[in-house]
């Protein structure tokens, strides 16, 4: 019977594992353009935001979106369920990631107790 050392066993747990472990990602970017905005709201956005001041009367936004999932199908519900909302209503523009852990009040409270654990960002 042939003996198995640590490093064998080691590199068998490890080449076994390698598929939980590996992640699916779907990026993309886009830019919108936007007239009459005096105030904007960003809620639950991660990432960084950076402001510049400029002589036109827009607001020019580019968004970069990130979705991780260790398999297709569960990239497949991060897409379908989670969204960037955005309203504009006079002056206001709002943007905000919308998806099952917000509770849809009047705070537009987010409650983290759902089933589904989601890893994204919106920068």
């Amino acid at each position: 019977m042939k003996e198995i050392n640590m490093r064998q066993v080691l590199l068998i747990v490890v080449i076994a594992a390698l598929p939980a472990l590996a992640q699916l990602e779907d990026k993309g970017t886009e830019r919108k353009t936007y007239s009459g905005v005096r105030e904007l709201i960003i809620d639950n956005v991660s990432g960084t935001i950076e402001v510049t001041a400029g002589t036109g009367a827009d607001v020019e936004l580019e968004i970069a979106h990130s979705f991780r999932g260790r398999s297709e199908d569960r990239l497949a519900i991060a897409r379908k369920e989670l969204k960037l909302e955005v309203r504009q209503e006079g002056g206001l523009l709002q943007y905000m990631v919308d998806g099952p852990f917000r509770c849809h009040c009047s705070d537009n409270s987010i409650n983290f107790n759902g089933r589904q654990v989601y890893d994204f960002s919106y920068d």
